[in-house]
C-alpha cells in the first residue's frame, strides 16, 4: 500500500479512539477544518510538535504555456502552504526511517 484513503484512515482513528467511524470521521475532518481556518484567517503556518511544520511561503509569478495552442499565460504570485518534517521521536522522518524497503 502506498498511500491511505481517506476511509481507511477514518478507521485507523475509529479503532485508535475506541470509537464509531462516524464520530471519527467527525474528528479529522474537524481537525483538517481547524488547520485550514486557522491558515486561510491568519495567513501563518502551524507548528505540530515533533510531527512537522506546515509553513506558509510564497510562491512568485510564472509563465506557463498553454500545450493546446502555445499561448503564454501568467500565473499570479500567490501563496501555498509546504509541509515540513519533523525531526522528533514522533515525527514523519523517523517514521519513514524505521521502514524495510
Amino acid at each position: 500500500m502506498s498511500v491511505f484513503t481517506n476511509t481507511e484512515l477514518v478507521a485507523i482513528f475509529a479503532e485508535k479512539q475506541g470509537t464509531t467511524k462516524k464520530a471519527a470521521k467527525e474528528n479529522l475532518d474537524l481537525t483538517f477544518a481547524t488547520l485550514s481556518e486557522i491558515v486561510k484567517e491568519y495567513g501563518v503556518g502551524i507548528k505540530m510538535g515533533d510531527f512537522g511544520n506546515l509553513p506558509v511561503v510564497d510562491v512568485p509569478e510564472r509563465t506557463h504555456r498553454n500545450p493546446q495552442d502555445g499561448s503564454e499565460v501568467v500565473k499570479p504570485a500567490h501563496k501555498a502552504i509546504k509541509f515540513k518534517a519533523g525531526k522528533g521521536e514522533n515525527s514523519v522522518k523517523k517514521a519513514l526511517e524505521t521502514l524495510e524497503v
